[in-house]
Parts: C-alpha cells; structure tokens; sequence
C-alpha cells in the first residue's frame, strides 16, 4: 500500500514547478512522501522526497524549511550521485535555496 501511495505521490508531484493548481496541502502531501520513503526504508533514493518538500515549501513561502529539506536533499544526492552541483543550481533556479550573495 505504502508504495502504491508513493508512486501516486510522486506522480502528483510532476509537475510541482510549472503547476499553478491549488496548493493548499503540498506541504503535507510532501511531508507525507517524506515519511513512506523512510518507512519503506529507500534510504538510498531520498534525493527525490527531499527535494519535493524542498520545492513545496519554497511554494508556499516557508524559506527557512526550504532551506533545511534543499540541505538535506543536496546531501542525499551528493551520496547518490556524487556531485552536488546540479541539485544546488536546480534549487536556487526553483526558488527553494535563496542566493546569499545577493545584495
């Protein structure tokens, strides 16, 4: 069941950056995709539910929860992956990672 509702989540999430549909419950639609993933374990894939929940706070405007769930996912994709690169300039395109520098 639990991968079923995983799969329709992320089916759902798609199209997170160019949707303008409600948004009302991203936020604990993202988090809930969060919490399958750690409850089936896919340790291993946790660059994608991070970096929705990332997108979807920064959605809604939560910048600082934004920030903490785009560390997390620079992270699980640097250990997947190996270059941090790309997700990083995926999230700051995305609105999800504010640029610091600018003044």
């Amino acid at each position: 069941m639990r991968i079923k509702l995983i799969l329709q989540l992320n089916k759902e999430f798609e199209d997170i950056t160019t949707s303008n549909k409600a948004i009302q419950d991203i936020v604990p639609k993202a988090e809930l995709l969060v919490s399958l993933y750690e409850q089936e374990k896919l340790y291993g894939a946790m660059e994608d539910p991070y970096r929705i929940a990332a997108l979807s706070f920064a959605k809604v405007g939560k910048v600082w929860e934004a920030i903490k769930w785009t560390m997390k996912a620079t992270e699980a994709f640097l250990i997947a992956e190996g270059s941090r690169e790309k997700i990083v300039e995926e999230m700051k395109g995305n609105g999800a990672l504010p640029d610091f520098n600018e003044e």
